[in-house]
Formats: structure tokens, sequence, C-alpha cells
């Protein structure tokens, strides 16, 4: 196969050029029908690959089978021993797989005609019998457990929150400081964590309709472009509770 593809027709031509009947020669038996051989070659190599990987297959058995011939021919007048004398089986002979008998009735012997009819009357009744047969189920107690409730805990800044909100909305029309709120009633918090989250509760949407008064500190001489609270105020106009 190497050999095959190692060759060059090119260039074979080229030595032969001023040789025309050899020229014809090679050009019409190696340019055309080469392809073609090495096209059969390939072929046969294909199967003898196969062979091969069958014949690693069986080597096995067949080196037994090999064997057992050259014991043949070393020994002519071989013969089995009769093991059905035997109480025990030779250990070799429990390798063999065990034939798979089975037995059933032959329905074109008339002669067991009658018997096999019976037979179907009586699967059919015993069906029908098993149908019919109320099958008793037994029924299950219900039982109803109450589920445990559970009590969660809400931090003490957001039953703040929830105070101050429900005290905006309860004082209609008049505006109420943040700041003023928590010194009365959340005075455990800072003044400004307590800003920041009143502003983080105005920013939901249920407080949307809030009216919300950012009171700033003054700017000082230079501006930065952010904004400093020191207050807020919330005012709760009349039909928006």
């Amino acid at each position: 196969m190497n050999a095959i593809s190692a060759l060059q027709p090119e260039f074979l031509l080229e030595y032969v050029e001023e040789q025309p009947e050899l020229h014809q020669l090679l050009e019409r038996q190696l340019l055309r029908l080469l392809p073609k051989y090495q096209q059969r070659l390939q072929d046969i190599l294909d199967k003898l690959k196969i062979f091969l990987f069958e014949l690693r297959q069986i080597e096995v058995r067949a080196q037994l089978v090999q064997g057992f011939a050259f014991y043949l021919r070393q020994n002519p007048d071989y013969q089995p021993l009769d093991w059905s004398e035997h109480d025990q089986i030779p250990d070799h002979w429990n390798r063999i797989q065990p034939l798979a008998l089975s037995a059933h009735a032959d329905p074109l012997d008339h002669a067991v005609e009658q018997e096999l009819v019976e037979i179907a009357q009586k699967i059919r009744v015993d069906s029908d019998a098993l149908l019919a047969k109320q099958k008793q189920r037994r029924l299950n107690a219900v039982t109803l457990n109450p589920a445990e409730k559970q009590t969660v805990h809400v931090p003490k800044y957001r039953r703040q929150l929830a105070a101050y909100m429900a005290k905006v909305r309860q004082q209609s029309g008049r505006p109420l400081s943040a700041l003023a709120f928590q010194q009365v009633f959340a005075n455990d918090i800072e003044p400004t964590i307590w800003l920041a989250c009143v502003m983080n509760e105005c920013m939901k949407q249920q407080h949307k309709s809030l009216q919300v008064e950012w009171r700033e500190v003054g700017q000082g001489a230079g501006f930065t472009g952010n904004k400093k609270i020191c207050d807020i105020v919330l005012c709760c106009q009349d039909g928006e509770r």
C-alpha cells in the first residue's frame, strides 16, 4: 500500500516524453488503473482487519480445540468416560450452560381438545369471579393537625418607621418632621441613620402619594453636586390615606 502511494506517475511520464509508445502505455496502465488497484487493495486490507478481529475473539477457543485435536492424534484409542453411573459430575461439566426445557400442550392434538376447552372455560370463570368480587378497602383515618404558628420578629426600627408613616397619615394635611418624630419616639437611633431609613421608606410604591420635602443643608463655597439632607418632612393630603 505504501509502495503504491509512493509512486509518482507524473515524474515517470516526464522521463519517457521522447518515447510516445512507452508514454502512452504508462498513461493508460498507470494513471488510469492505479486508483482502481489502490481501492481494491484497500478493500482487501479492510476485510483482513475484520478477519483478524474475529480471530482474536475465538483465538482462545481455537487453541483449546487445537490442543485437544493434538491430544487425539497422540492418543488415537481415547474414548470419553461414561459418567452416567457416577454420583458426582465433573467440575468442568458444570461450566456448560444448561439446556432450557419447556413443556406445553399441543393445540393441534385432538386427543387433548376437551381438556383444553375445560381449562379455557375455567380461566374465564375465575376471571369473571375476580372482577365481580368487591375489594374491601381499608379506610384511613384523617386527622387534622393544626399548623404551628410562627412568630416573625420585626426589627424595632421597622416598627418605628411604621408608626411614623401611620402618624403622617393620621395628621392629614399637616406636615410632620421625621427628625422631630425621631427625637421623641426613636431617640435610640442616630439621626443620620433614621433619615436614611425614612428616605428608603419614601421610595416604596405605597408611599408615592405622600408629599416629601427635603430640607437641605446650606451649600458652602464649593459645589460638589451632592445634596446634604438635614431633615425630611412628610405630608398626607386629604383623600390620599
